[in-house]
């Protein structure tokens, strides 16, 4: 009986109120965080619009070759037996693989032993013009050894063709 008081009393009376109050807070916290958690709440309380994008992207790139064709890469350049004092010519072709027109610029790198680069150059016959894409140009690389070249009998050095 005292349980039954108890009930009717909490039914009618302003604990009730209070529950009440604590349950529904609960349930929307609950609700909201279900909401947030998967993304929903900020769709209902957002808006927004999606752009597609496209673009081309720049590309700058060369490729050296032993013909015309660019059929067939140089990967090495055999200057044969150089003297002091001498100069050999090796032709390449040069073409622009990228998107965009460029303008190149040669080095030579990596030399063994390091003192050749005092003897040794290397020059070439390019002009500086713009070279558009897939435009192919005959090219001749030069390497001249000075004639005071002494104590050398072997070296090597890495050509870098860089577009721009």
């Amino acid at each position: 009986m005292v349980c039954l008081r108890r009930f009717l009393a909490f039914r009618n009376g302003p604990l009730r109120r209070k529950a009440v109050s604590v349950i529904l807070g609960l349930i929307v916290v609950t609700t909201l965080d279900m909401l947030v958690s998967d993304g929903t709440f900020a769709e209902l309380f957002t808006s927004g619009v999606t752009i597609s994008s496209a673009q081309i992207v720049k590309s700058i790139s060369v490729g050296v070759y032993q013909n015309r064709a660019c059929t067939k890469r140089v990967l090495v350049i055999d200057w044969g037996l150089v003297e002091p004092g001498s100069t050999k010519g090796v032709t390449v072709f040069v073409r622009n693989e990228g998107n965009v027109a460029v303008r190149l610029s040669l080095e030579a790198i990596d030399w063994e032993p390091s003192n050749a680069s005092d003897f040794v150059r290397l020059a070439w016959d390019y002009n500086g013009k713009v070279i558009k894409p897939r435009q192919v140009i005959r090219v001749v690389l030069a390497l001249s050894v000075s004639p005071s070249m002494e104590g050398i009998s072997t070296f090597s050095f890495n050509i870098v063709i860089v577009a721009w």
